[in-house]
């Protein structure tokens, strides 16, 4: 390092607060397991919300397709948006608040497919795929239509 950069990095040094030091917690970002099923572009997400037969289950299916920053997407000091879309979708979706779902729930995919379907029949054309993620936990801890990791305890502060 240069006397200079030495110089300020002792004054950040001085004033800053190691990140080590706030009182965060730093998670994980959402895991999918298999991109090409639940990130999406926005033609594709345009085209699954005019699949929806009524405007209820468009509001509702466009209330889980939220816009994705990606690593790669974050830069130093701003972001460049890809306009890429994420199918959120937790275990257990829709009955995810049910805290007595425990493992891959019939009910609660046949509650997905009746209240979801435009959505259900998108992510139903990656069956295959989705059904062949990490083989000890796919169908058994979770649905095969839901995200692998999605932040279970911290989702909320996406």
């Amino acid at each position: 390092m240069t006397p200079i950069e030495l110089s300020i990095k002792r004054k950040i040094e001085s004033v800053g607060i190691p990140l080590k030091d706030w009182n965060i917690q730093i998670n994980y970002g959402i895991k999918t397991g298999f991109n090409d099923a639940f990130i999406i572009s926005c033609e594709k997400r345009d085209e699954i919300l005019s699949n929806c037969a009524t405007e209820e289950e468009r509001s509702k299916t466009d209330e889980i397709i939220r816009p994705i920053l990606r690593g790669r997407d974050i830069k130093r000091y701003s972001y460049d948006w890809a306009n890429l879309w994420l199918i959120w979708v937790p275990w257990h979706f829709p009955l995810h608040n049910d805290t007595s779902i425990q493992g891959a729930s019939e009910r609660a995919e046949l509650a997905f497919k009746e209240q979801y379907p435009a959505l259900y029949n998108h992510l139903l054309s990656f069956k295959k795929e989705l059904s062949a993620r990490n083989k000890a936990e796919t169908g058994i801890r979770y649905e095969w239509y839901a995200l692998q990791r999605w932040g279970a305890n911290y989702w909320r502060n996406f």
